[in-house]
């Protein structure tokens, strides 16, 4: 009999260390390239080159998820993390070219345990927890992100960050040995990739699949262009002083953090369907407000879509989780990962351009890309599983 609790715990933990060694990463790679003079080219292509290979194995990992076990997915990226992460630390003395060629292999390997992880989760949870345990699990990967740059500015000396390179391979060690302990009974794997593939390619024959992923690369279009120029809308544009933007890009975060719980029992209590449906509304209500409102009404404008925007992760999680076909769950999870970074970067560009129009005109596309989500979730709604 499957310990569901010590599962989560365990899949918890090493979540949260990786989470750390994430924010550890990408606080400390620019602080090692900046400290060589003349690298900071090298930088800009290593780390586009890591978020290309992020981007490339979700969906590889799910494949492989699909293909091999769920379980072996969740273990050997943390393992081969472990060595690249020690690679790295050997490498650095040697010279910063080490660095950047090893970096995006440690982007891709650590990217193909996502996928099966988010279905690992899926699976052992019953569906009436499910809303939660999602909405946990964001808590936790986003404390670790904040405590990584401390854990870089304790470890650090000068421009010595061989010590932190060190801290981030032992708790990528310890995250692997916490995965190793995870037990999960699955069916028969070991297909081919050709049936996996066209497995999935069945499966996005189904409408309500299919229509969830056109939804969730709208909704990740619309909160990219609302969060991406939403500092500099209100520095540049609004006028407030750096202190007040501080202020309010840190009440974004908290709220984001302390509501995730509160959420997922309330995904759990009325349907992830509800609840992406006032998401996306809400949120397109307060981008379509937020170039219109006078200034006294930005932060409460600015509360109320943290709130709507946070609502979207963990119910479309619970969305892929309880709609997909079990046979090929990390595959489609793996494919969701990639539209929200694929639907983004174009956007964001976009984005470069109707600021040059009209800094307000980027809030009215995001909230019609918002309302433009609602149409396409309503579309076949009675034939969706709803619990």
């Amino acid at each position: 009999i499957m310990n569901r609790a010590l599962n989560v715990t365990l899949l918890m933990s090493s979540s949260f260390l990786a989470s750390i060694i994430g924010g550890m990463l990408f606080f400390l790679v620019p602080l090692i390239f900046s400290s060589e003079e003349g690298s900071m080219w090298l930088y800009g292509i290593s780390f586009s080159a890591l978020m290309l290979a992020s981007l490339i194995s979700s969906f590889v990992g799910g494949l492989l998820a699909d293909s091999i076990g769920i379980l072996i997915m969740v273990k050997l990226p943390a393992l081969l993390s472990f060595f690249i992460l020690l690679g790295i630390y050997l490498m650095l003395p040697l010279g910063i070219f080490w660095i950047a060629a090893l970096l995006p292999l440690f982007g891709f390997v650590g990217g193909l345990s996502s996928p099966a992880m988010q279905t690992l989760i899926s699976e052992l949870m019953p569906r009436e927890r499910m809303g939660r345990i999602f909405s946990l699990f964001n808590v936790i990967i986003a404390l670790g992100e904040l405590l990584g740059p401390l854990s870089v500015a304790m470890t650090s000396k000068g421009h010595e960050f061989r010590s932190s390179i060190l801290l981030m391979a032992i708790m990528c060690l310890l995250a692997f040995l916490l995965r190793l302990r995870v037990e999960y009974v699955e069916g028969e794997k070991a297909r081919r990739f050709s049936h996996t593939l066209r497995a999935t390619a069945s499966s996005l024959k189904d409408s309500n699949i299919t229509n969830l992923l056109i939804f969730i690369a709208l909704v990740g279009s619309a909160e990219a262009l609302f969060s991406t120029y939403l500092v500099p809308y209100l520095y540049s544009v609004l006028r407030f002083e750096l202190y007040t933007v501080t202020a309010l890009y840190i009440m974004v975060k908290v709220i984001h953090i302390t509501t995730q719980l509160p959420v997922g029992i309330l995904i759990d209590k009325v349907g992830y369907l509800r609840i992406l449906y006032l998401s996306s509304f809400i949120s397109s209500l307060v981008a379509m407000a937020l170039p219109l409102a006078r200034s006294w009404l930005i932060p409460l404008i600015l509360c109320v879509g943290a709130f709507s925007m946070m609502m979207n992760d963990p119910a479309v999680k619970v969305a892929i989780g309880t709609n997909s076909p079990k046979e090929v769950r990390s595959t489609i999870f793996g494919i969701a990962n990639n539209l929200v970074v694929l639907s983004q970067s174009p956007i964001v560009i976009v984005g470069g351009f109707l600021w040059s129009i009209w800094p307000g005109s980027i809030y009215i596309i995001s909230s019609l890309l918002f309302l433009f989500s609602l149409f396409i979730l309503s579309i076949h709604k009675t034939a969706r599983v709803e619990l």
